[in-house]
Order: C-alpha cells, then sequence, then structure tokens
C-alpha cells in the first residue's frame, strides 16, 4: 500500500503497490516517473484519495520503454532536469510509441499561464509544479477519467496551409513573411493560427506558444508531418522554377 512508500524505500529504482478505495471496481496501471523523491511520495499520496490504481512507481528514467506496455497512464514528477525540451522529448517519445497512453506533467518548466486541460502534444495534460493541492488532485482525476481516443495530433485535423503557417511560425519567421511565403494576408495568417488552436485543443496562446516551440519534436512523433512539408515545398520551389 501507498503508506509503505516512504522516503527510503522509493530509494530503490523500481517500486510496485496497489491503492484501491471501497467505492473502486477496477483498477487503472498508473506508471509515475520522477528524480523528486518527495514530489513521488507526494503523488502517490493524491493517488491514494483517487483509489483504484496499480502504481508502478521509477525514481530514475527507464532505460527501456517497454516497461510501460502495461500502463494506462504515466505521470512525469518534477524531472530536474526538465526543461521544456528535455521534457518534451520524454512526453513525445511516449506518445509515438503508444498512442492511446494519457500523461500527466506536474513540472515548473511549464509556462505560467498554462491550463490544466488538455496540452497540445497528445493527450497530456499540464499541471505546474507549484499549483494547489485541490488543482493536482483535480488533474488526476481528468487524467484517470478521460476516455482511450488517441490524441488531436494523431488525427488529421489541419490543412496544408494551417500545417505551413505552424512549421513556419516554430521556424521563428514573421507573420508578414510568412504572408508571403503562403501567398495570404497577414489577417488570414492570424484567422489560420487561431483556427490550429481550436482544432488542435490548444486553450489559449500560451499552449500555442509552447506548441511552436516544441514543434520540431512533434514532427517526430509524427513522421508524416514533416515528409508532407518537405514534398510540398519541392513541389512548390518546382513550380516556381517552371515559371521563371
Amino acid at each position: 500500500m501507498v503508506n509503505d512508500l516512504t522516503y527510503k524505500k522509493l530509494e530503490s529504482t523500481n517500486i510496485n503497490c496497489n491503492i484501491l478505495s471501497p467505492e473502486n471496481t477496477t483498477w487503472t496501471n498508473v506508471t509515475v516517473i520522477g528524480l523528486d523523491l518527495f514530489a513521488i511520495c507526494g503523488v502517490c499520496s493524491l493517488l491514494k484519495r483517487v483509489g483504484g490504481v496499480k502504481l508502478q512507481v521509477f525514481t530514475s528514467l527507464p532505460t527501456d520503454m517497454n516497461v510501460l506496455t502495461d500502463s494506462s497512464i504515466v505521470i512525469w514528477v518534477k524531472m530536474r532536469h526538465d526543461g521544456l525540451p528535455e521534457l518534451a522529448g520524454h512526453i513525445v517519445k511516449v506518445c509515438r510509441r503508444y498512442r492511446l497512453m494519457r500523461q500527466l506533467v506536474i513540472s515548473d518548466a511549464i509556462p505560467e499561464g498554462m491550463t490544466n486541460d488538455i496540452g497540445p502534444l497528445s493527450r497530456v495534460w499540464l499541471t505546474h509544479g507549484s499549483a494547489k493541492v485541490d488543482i493536482l488532485l483535480s488533474s488526476l482525476r481528468k487524467v484517470l477519467n478521460a476516455h482511450c481516443l488517441p490524441g488531436p495530433l494523431f488525427i488529421k485535423r489541419l490543412g496544408r496551409v494551417q500545417w505551413r503557417v505552424l512549421l513556419l511560425r516554430a521556424k521563428g519567421i514573421s507573420t508578414r513573411k510568412i504572408a508571403e511565403i503562403c501567398g495570404i494576408g497577414l489577417k488570414t495568417v492570424s484567422a489560420h493560427e487561431s483556427a490550429i488552436r481550436e482544432r488542435l485543443g490548444t486553450r489559449n496562446k500560451s499552449e500555442y506558444v509552447w506548441l511552436v516551440r516544441n514543434a520540431q519534436l512533434i514532427q517526430q512523433a509524427i513522421p508524416a508531418l514533416g515528409r508532407d512539408a518537405s514534398r510540398y515545398e519541392r513541389c512548390n520551389n518546382m513550380r516556381t522554377k517552371q515559371k521563371v
């Protein structure tokens, strides 16, 4: 039981235990990964309130992602090296390998203003590390009760021009230059970005900024995205040369 998960016992690499409340009739396999032992203890205590959890805890990053095969949920807890690129890299690896996996990220690296709704990558919930207990508990319950459907980035929701706008923005290109490259007006660029935020489930501009900053990692999660963008650029360049 979670009561046995003392700080001393968490010093081992991998721990397994079950947390069951009287009202629970089913189990959810949850993996907690973190380097901050006190933070892991806190998350385990919150999971005890929720109940119905078969818990697997890693106090270091697993070298073999096959250990996550039986898990429905992965919780990343205050990784000490969790700058956005590193943290997003771990998340994307899981997204790429397990499309139905739900993930909760509890990190101080998440930008201020980020909501704890579903995040911009794929079935990823985001909560700031300094969030209050009631917010953390709410996030845990959202993840545990979520429906097992593929995340928005694994569904073809964006048009070709919208993908181009997203990728060009990720390269740091200005709105005026994006309009010139795509052959559209400035207002149309803004309209496309609003549509991208809506279709991918990003609730505000903070989430969109985070999405843009990690666009290269997202391309790794969806290889076809990078190929489609490159193919479009090649065809566009060929048409331009033919006109000349």
